[in-house]
């Protein structure tokens, strides 16, 4: 309760940061769960900006150090989906709140089917998505 939005992305967020432009392939999710009410859209709504900045800051960073491995706006696609789950029933956020089914794979990891991606180049773009996605 006493944590600021900026101390939660400081904690939860950043590193995945770090970890998608590492140049291993990574992928990464922020989740929210809590009551109605509970602030969830306030902290994510924050977290969204932060990342976003700091995302394609890096990516264009030329004072960062790359190496072949390295993430760069070159070498990554960055892409935004958007789902929510409610009463038991998930939807895609940016494709006119479609039911998706949650599954897990053959390597046993969760899939969200049929859930849209979308590419976004820089922060106004992924701005752009987000707040399609609130709507």
């Amino acid at each position: 309760e006493t944590s600021t939005t900026e101390d939660v992305y400081n904690y939860s967020a950043m590193p995945l940061i770090e970890f998608v432009c590492s140049g291993k392939g990574g992928r990464a999710t922020v989740f929210a769960y809590g009551q109605t009410g509970s602030g969830k859209t306030f902290t994510m709504n924050g977290i969204q900006s932060m990342v976003a900045e700091d995302l394609f800051h890096l990516l264009s960073n030329d004072d960062y150090e790359y190496d072949d491995s390295k993430c760069t706006l070159d070498n990554t696609i960055v892409t935004v989906s958007f789902f929510e789950i409610y009463g038991g029933r998930i939807v895609d956020l940016l494709n006119n709140r479609e039911r998706l089914k949650v599954l897990e794979d053959g390597k046993g990891e969760v899939v969200v089917s049929g859930l849209e991606e979308f590419e976004s180049n820089d922060p106004a773009e992924f701005f752009a998505l987000v707040d399609a996605g609130n709507k």
